[in-house]
């Protein structure tokens, strides 16, 4: 099938317009993951700078710490934005998988 004839098959649109809704899911998803990073960068940059969190949960009387391991708070959210650009890149590959092979197949 030539690229002319499959960009006019209705079935092939579906799946370039379904693909797209996904990948666009995807980029909000990272970039409230993101954009959590940046805010908490500005707005409490005491946090991201720290070894350990400490957190009160309504109704516990004692807090929970949570300690990284030695790097800040703002090394381990940023290497977890690595991974989870690469989690949801692989992701979208099977979600959005071939056109061709799977859906116009029949």
């Amino acid at each position: 099938m030539s690229q002319t004839t499959q960009q006019n098959d209705p079935e092939s649109q579906q799946v370039i317009v379904r693909n797209t809704r996904r990948g666009l899911l995807l980029f909000t998803l990272y970039t409230f993951l993101y954009g959590g990073f940046v805010l908490l960068m500005v707005f409490r940059f005491d946090l991201m700078s720290s070894t350990t969190a400490t957190f009160q949960l309504p109704g516990q009387a004692a807090p929970i710490e949570i300690f990284f391991g030695g790097p800040s708070l703002a090394v381990v959210y940023g290497i977890g934005l690595i991974f989870a650009a690469i989690v949801l890149a692989v992701w979208y590959m099977i979600a959005a998988g071939r056109p061709g092979v799977r859906e116009l197949k029949g």
